[in-house]
């Protein structure tokens, strides 16, 4: 703990050769409280932006765009004395080029 997990829900495809846009769920797990979920989740979202603001490339080419459409938010955790934040965030992918 804590665990953190990013995983893609869906998103609309402008153009697959050209952009993307994913939504993807980041969730934060942690068994000191639900403020510590929060920080981690802050931390988490934190690179993710740095990685779009830097344009940083990658095998698969780099974030173009970023946009929080659900900030963090409780829900339930499947772990017995723990606490769970989501937040839900869409990122514009731009395929590597050549």
């Amino acid at each position: 703990m804590p665990i953190v997990n990013v995983r893609r829900l869906g998103g609309l495809s402008v153009d697959p050769r050209l952009l993307d846009r994913a939504t993807i769920e980041l969730t934060v797990y942690s068994d000191v409280d639900l403020a510590h979920a929060e920080d981690v989740l802050l931390d988490a979202r934190q690179v993710i932006w740095d990685a779009v603001r830097n344009q940083t490339v990658t095998e698969a080419g780099h974030l173009h765009s970023y946009r929080d459409t659900m900030g963090a938010t409780q829900f339930d955790s499947p772990f017995e004395d723990t606490w769970r934040v989501q937040a839900l965030i869409q990122l514009g992918l731009r395929p590597r080029k050549g």
